[in-house]
């Protein structure tokens, strides 16, 4: 007895094309599985037929060829008839599926980076949640590969001795003080700057490299002769070298949740008031504008005040 799976055509192409080609189900107890190739995620649905279906060790249309051979032909497709090798229980389809990659960030805030010296406490802490490696994440994230790779790129994840984690709010929200601080004191343009400029300031200079490597690469992008590119870090020379040029957009974004996070539950503030308060923790040329907030905040208007 066996299963079938339906393939979408391109996928059934690279199975053909590459004797390599892998797929994988995941799915914990209670999960719904999926089953993912190196870059795509697809849910399994089970498909409905009342029929009897049979697997033939040869194709069926030689089967439904006339008799053109006489009493052979007869016994040819009685043959054919009996060459049933398998009974089809069921039939399956796969159906493209968003990745199911929200609780990454809960994962990687098990145990958060907070500095070497609460790094090195919490390792000698038996109690301590164990960070996780890529691999162990690989296992409990129903999502492919690559699409996991993207959202730890997209969250700004650290790689500490091989285990995977986030920065606490409190350990990045510092270090993004000092970092536009000593912009202002270095006298740097966050248009086009190099990690090897701010690491003159002696504040930043103490921060872990991999720490500061990481901040940059979330909050910037690469520049080249005055003009932004895609890709990665380094563009030419070294990573300490290559010049940035600061997302503005995404600092602003982070100080605003920080910010929300910060106001008791139960207060509320107006609109300006929050506008005024967001535009003190942010350079003079970074916009504030509540659009960059949709979905994250809400405006209620009671009156003549938006709160």
């Amino acid at each position: 007895n066996l299963s079938l799976i339906q393939f979408p055509d391109d996928i059934y192409q690279k199975i053909q094309a590459d004797p390599k080609f892998t797929m994988k189900f995941k799915g914990r107890e209670g999960d719904e599985a999926v089953l993912v190739t190196e870059d795509r995620t697809f849910v399994v649905r089970k498909g409905e037929t009342s029929n009897s279906q049979l697997l033939f060790s040869c194709p069926v249309d030689a089967m439904l060829k006339p008799n053109v051979d006489g009493d052979r032909g007869s016994q040819l497709n009685a043959e054919l008839m009996g060459g049933a090798v398998a009974n089809i229980l069921d039939n399956y389809e796969l159906q493209p599926a968003a990745p199911r990659i929200r609780c990454v960030r809960g994962l990687l805030m098990r145990r958060p980076y907070q500095g070497p010296e609460m790094d090195e406490e919490d390792a000698n802490d038996p109690n301590a949640l164990q960070r996780l490696t890529r691999r162990d994440l690989e296992k409990r994230v129903q999502a492919s590969s690559k699409e996991i790779a993207n959202e730890l790129e997209q969250l700004g994840a650290l790689d500490v001795d091989g285990e995977l984690c986030l920065m606490s709010q409190r350990y990045e929200s510092n270090l993004m003080t000092k970092f536009l601080a000593a912009s202002v004191l270095l006298d740097l343009s966050l248009d086009k700057f190099s990690l090897s400029q701010f690491l003159k300031d002696k504040d930043l200079s103490s921060y872990p490299r991999f720490v500061l490597e990481n901040f940059i690469a979330r909050y910037s992008v690469p520049v080249q002769d005055g003009a932004e590119v895609g890709g990665e870090m380094e563009v030419e020379g070294t990573q300490q070298d290559a010049f940035r040029s600061m997302n503005l957009e995404k600092l602003a974004l982070f100080r605003a949740e920080e910010l929300l996070e910060a106001l008791p539950a139960a207060s509320r503030v107006t609109l300006q008031e929050f506008l005024d308060m967001w535009k003190g923790m942010l350079p003079s040329q970074a916009r504030v504008d509540m659009s960059l907030l949709k979905g994250r905040a809400l405006c209620e208007t009671k009156g003549n005040q938006v709160t």
